[in-house]
């Protein structure tokens, strides 16, 4: 049987038993294979373009009214989408069916769900024209062209100011060398004065320091020695202790038993501990006296240098002050000497460079300009052509949309 019109799309249902044919005159007929009969024939669009079975059986289309459907084989529309602007030409769907794909004669493809019936994204799907790349590339040129000629512009002024700071560079180098050297000079005889000054403050210094550590020595000797008595004189106090307590008891015994403390044997020998014990206590006691009274000694004899030494320590910090800023001072002349020393060279040589750069700036300039013209005809031919051919590809769209519409 006819379709009523040029057939635009074919499409088979999952399980190949319904078969769709699209027209752009408007109908889509759908077949049953196995009764071989019509059992729909709808009229859509007002020109079916694109067509195609979705997973669950219903019929997708689109066509040159710019909307994409979904319906079941007897027509009854269950989801539809606004037109796209354009005349719509391809669909698919998604293999879940819940997104469908919608193609336009505009070359741009707008991703849909089913759900909602809401557009998700759009891709342009068509490539740029060569025309038009090639038209960007050419304006990109002539962006470098007109960067190019700027540069040269900016350096042509640029080598100008040069040439005209080193002439005056060259001018101030020499009266400013003479200057340098003179103070490079003095800065030399200042810092040998201060080293000879600090140097006689040391001398002064030497025995101070001498003593100092001797003494510091000798009190250090003495604290190791006071910590080693004092632990004999508590060994020696327990010992007492400890004797004096054993006298004691031995003397309540002799009592409570009825007998003297003078006719017990074990007394009289118990005293005699005591007495001993006590002895060498007190005898240890006076060696930590001793020690403690030697310790302080030589505390005050070391104290008493370290007040010398800092009796000249604001001196000695103004020397080392003195010398320091001294030989800065040596140092920053030499180093100013040697940049001045260099100036009057360089100027003449920066000059040189500067006049020769000018030269090849205004050359380049030249070239630049040269480049920028040719690169803008280049553009402007491109820009028509392109132009040309937009108009051509607007025409046949437009026969396109009017085709039988």
């Amino acid at each position: 049987p006819g379709l009523g019109g040029p057939a635009t799309a074919i499409t088979w249902r999952g399980d190949s038993n319904l078969v769709a044919f699209a027209t752009d005159a408007g109908p889509i007929a759908v077949f049953d294979m196995e009764r071989g009969d019509r059992i729909s024939n709808q009229s859509l669009h007002g020109g079916v373009l694109a067509a195609v079975f979705q997973p669950d059986g219903r019929l997708l289309t689109a066509g040159r009214d710019g909307r994409a459907r979904i319906g079941d084989v007897g027509g009854g529309e269950t989801a539809g989408w606004a037109s796209i602007g354009d005349l719509a030409t391809a669909v698919a769907s998604s293999a879940d069916g819940t997104m469908i794909a919608v193609g336009g004669l505009d070359g741009v493809v707008r991703l849909c769900t089913v759900g909602d019936s809401a557009v998700r994204t759009s891709v342009r799907a068509d490539p740029p024209l060569v025309e038009e790349t090639a038209l960007a590339a050419l304006e990109s040129s002539l962006a470098i062209a007109e960067s190019g000629l700027s540069d040269a512009e900016l350096a042509a002024g640029a080598a100008n100011d040069a040439a005209s700071a080193a002439e005056q560079a060259a001018s101030s180098a020499t009266a400013m060398l003479e200057s340098i050297r003179a103070t490079h000079a003095e800065s030399i005889r200042v810092h040998a004065t201060a080293t000879a000054s600090l140097a006689a403050i040391d001398t002064l210094l030497a025995e101070p320091r001498r003593r100092l550590e001797r003494a510091a020595a000798e009190r250090a000797a003495v604290g190791e020695r006071l910590l080693e008595l004092e632990v004999e004189a508590e060994h020696r106090a327990a010992e007492m202790r400890a004797a004096v307590e054993t006298l004691a008891t031995l003397e309540t015994d002799a009592v409570l038993s009825g007998r003297t403390p003078e006719d017990s044997t074990e007394v009289q020998a118990s005293r005699r501990l005591a007495e001993g014990a006590t002895a060498l206590a007190q005898r240890a006691a006076a060696d930590v006296g001793d020690a403690r009274t030697a310790l302080e000694t030589h505390r005050i004899r070391e104290e008493t240098w370290r007040a010398a030494i800092d009796a000249r320590r604001p001196e000695l910090e103004a020397a080392r002050n003195a010398e320091a800023i001294a030989r800065a001072a040596v140092e920053e002349a030499a180093t100013a000497l040697a940049i001045h020393e260099e100036d009057a060279a360089r100027a003449a040589t920066v000059l040189a460079s500067a006049r020769e750069a000018a030269t090849g700036a205004k050359d380049a300039l030249a070239v630049a300009r040269a480049s920028r013209e040719s690169a803008s005809a280049a553009v402007a031919e491109a820009r028509a052509g392109l132009d040309r051919l937009r108009t051509r590809i607007a025409a046949d769209r437009g026969r396109v949309r009017g085709d039988e519409g």
